[in-house]
C-alpha cells in the first residue's frame, strides 16, 4: 500500500491527456445535448422544475434540494425550460462519464488510458442509459454524486488517505448527495477503506481520518444552508426538528422497495442491506 502511495503522487496523467479529457467533456456535453433527445418528462420531473423555478420549500422532498439547487442553475442558462433540462441531463452524463475515466485510470499505478476507455465503454454500453435518454432523472444526479465520491475515494487511496483535503471533500459530497437522494448514503460504506493499512484497519488511525471526514460533512452542511439562504431566503430550511418530522411522517414513512402492499422492506433498509 505505501509503495503504490508513493508512486500515486507522481501526477500519472500527462498534459496531453489533461487537454484530451477536458476537450472530450465539453464535446461529449454539446453532443448529449444536441443529439441524445429524450421525453417526455415524467411528473416528478415537473415537480422538482416547479419547487426550483418558484423557490418553494416542501418538506415533502426533504432530500432531493442539492438535485433541485443544481438543476435550477443550468436551466437558467437557456431560454427555454424544456432545453434547460435536456442542457442539465447532457451535463450529468458528461460529467459522469468524465468521473468514471478518472476512477479507472487512477484505480493503480499500472492503470492506463485503456483502463479509462473500457470503463466508459461498459457504462455506455448500459441499457438503462437508452431509457434514460434526455431525462434528468434524480437518480441521473445520484449516479453522478456516487461517482464523484469513488473518484474521490481513489485519489485519495493514491495518497494512502493522508490528504485532509480530500478527506473534507469526500465527507462535502457524501452529504450533498444525501441530499441529491438517500440512495446516495450507502456509498458512505467507502469510510473504513480511510483506516486501512497493510491489508488491516487501524482503529486510531480511521478515527483521526473520520473525523475530517466528519468536518466535510458539516462543509456540505454549510453550503446547503447558503443555497437555502440564496434561493429560499430560509437558511434553516430542512435542518428543523419540524422539518425532519414532517419529511419522515410523510415521504419516508411510505417509501417501500415494491408496490406489492405486504412487503415490508423500507427504502433504505432496501439500499443497505
Amino acid at each position: 500500500m505505501n509503495a503504490n502511495a508513493k508512486e500515486g503522487r507522481q501526477d500519472p496523467l500527462g498534459l496531453w491527456e489533461y487537454f484530451a479529457l477536458a476537450a472530450g467533456f465539453v464535446l461529449l456535453w454539446l453532443l448529449l445535448n444536441r443529439y441524445a433527445l429524450g421525453g417526455p418528462n415524467s411528473s416528478d420531473i415537473t415537480w422538482y422544475y416547479h419547487v426550483g423555478a418558484n423557490n418553494l420549500k416542501e418538506t415533502f422532498i426533504l432530500n432531493r434540494y442539492f438535485h433541485i439547487f443544481l438543476q435550477k442553475f443550468f436551466v437558467g442558462t437557456q431560454a427555454d425550460p424544456i432545453q434547460g433540462l435536456q442542457f442539465f441531463w447532457s451535463f450529468l452524463l458528461a460529467a459522469t462519464a468524465l468521473t468514471l475515466y478518472l476512477g479507472a485510470r487512477l484505480l493503480s499505478p499500472t492503470s492506463g488510458p485503456w483502463n479509462g476507455i473500457l470503463a466508459l465503454l461498459l457504462f455506455f454500453s448500459l441499457p438503462a442509459i437508452r431509457e434514460i435518454s434526455g431525462i434528468p432523472y434524480v437518480d441521473v444526479t445520484a449516479m453522478l454524486m456516487l461517482s464523484a465520491l469513488l473518484l474521490v475515494y481513489v485519489v485519495s487511496a493514491n495518497f494512502n488517505h493522508e490528504k485532509h483535503f480530500l478527506l473534507l471533500l469526500f465527507g462535502c459530497l457524501l452529504f450533498l448527495g444525501f441530499k441529491t437522494k438517500e440512495t446516495v448514503l450507502p456509498g458512505a460504506i467507502m469510510v473504513f477503506g480511510f483506516g486501512l493499512s497493510g491489508g488491516r484497519i487501524g482503529w486510531r488511525l480511521w478515527a483521526k481520518k473520520l473525523l475530517w471526514v466528519c468536518f466535510g460533512v458539516l462543509t456540505g452542511l454549510a453550503v446547503l444552508t447558503i443555497l437555502n439562504a440564496l434561493f429560499l431566503q430560509d437558511p434553516l430550511f430542512g435542518l428543523r426538528p419540524e422539518d425532519i418530522g414532517s419529511y419522515m411522517g410523510s415521504y419516508f414513512s411510505n417509501t417501500r422497495m415494491a408496490l406489492d402492499s405486504s412487503t415490508n422492506a423500507s427504502w433504505m433498509e432496501g439500499f443497505f442491506l
